[in-house]
């Protein structure tokens, strides 16, 4: 049980440490953010939410996020 809580530890200093570089760098913390929407989307079956979450990825000012097809809505 030891080895468990070992590795639970190692795991949330870990988390830690790359949440707090995460947070240093802009466009990572822009990213991660809206990841983190897109999934809680899916979990909660928000189709609803797309049109917007698609805005916010273009106003990000990513190339990667702002080429993001509005026909993902058809799918």
């Amino acid at each position: 049980m030891i080895l468990d809580e070992d590795a639970a530890t190692t795991a949330t200093q870990e988390e830690t440490r790359v949440l707090s570089g995460i947070g240093r760098h802009t466009q990572v913390k822009q990213v991660y953010g809206l990841a983190q929407q897109f999934i809680e989307m899916g979990n909660k079956r928000q189709a609803s939410k797309l049109d917007q979450w698609l805005k916010d990825c273009k106003a990000t000012g990513i190339a990667i996020l702002q080429s993001l097809d509005p026909s993902i809505n058809d799918v």
